[in-house]
């Protein structure tokens, strides 16, 4: 692919070795941030590659890709109330709208038909869609691969 992609909690860099593995390529433009320092060790010495180490919450840090990616980012509890966390993430999901090109996607807990762990953090996939489809318009929410995590994909063109 030519995309360019922003990997968001990327973690150990996982994206990176799939997206090649899964595509045959050699080179991707790709960018992680991590805010966890022993993943990005871990990232360099996986796979040679440097992430950013940084919450991405200041827009500052955040470099314009085509795709915007948070895989796991948004499933644990940060805030006191319910209606915080769901305020932290329409802002999360702001900025990270502000830094695509091309779309944004993101995966969330559903509470449909699933145990409810305390620290975790469930969105009705309804709730976001409504939400997601009237401030962005161009909106795919996919509920298939797993009872509890479902996966929200916001376009721009």
């Amino acid at each position: 692919p030519n995309n360019s992609i922003l990997d968001i909690g990327a973690g150990r860099g996982d994206l990176f070795n799939f997206i090649q593995d899964f595509y045959g390529v050699e080179s991707i433009d790709y960018f992680g941030i991590e805010q966890n320092p022993l993943l990005c060790d871990a990232a360099t010495k996986k796979y040679n590659i440097d992430l950013l180490n940084s919450i991405f919450t200041t827009k500052s840090t955040l470099p314009k890709k085509d795709w915007v990616v948070a895989s796991g980012l948004f499933f644990e509890r940060k805030c006191e109330t319910e209606d915080q966390d769901l305020q932290k993430l329409l802002d999360e999901i702001d900025l990270m709208y502000d830094a695509a090109n091309v779309a944004v996607s993101f995966n969330l807990l559903s509470p449909i038909n699933n145990e409810i762990h305390d620290g975790q953090f469930y969105v009705h996939p309804g709730l976001i869609m409504d939400m997601m489809i009237e401030k962005y318009q161009l909106v795919s929410v996919k509920h298939n691969y797993s009872n509890s995590v479902y996966t929200v994909t916001i376009y721009k063109f």
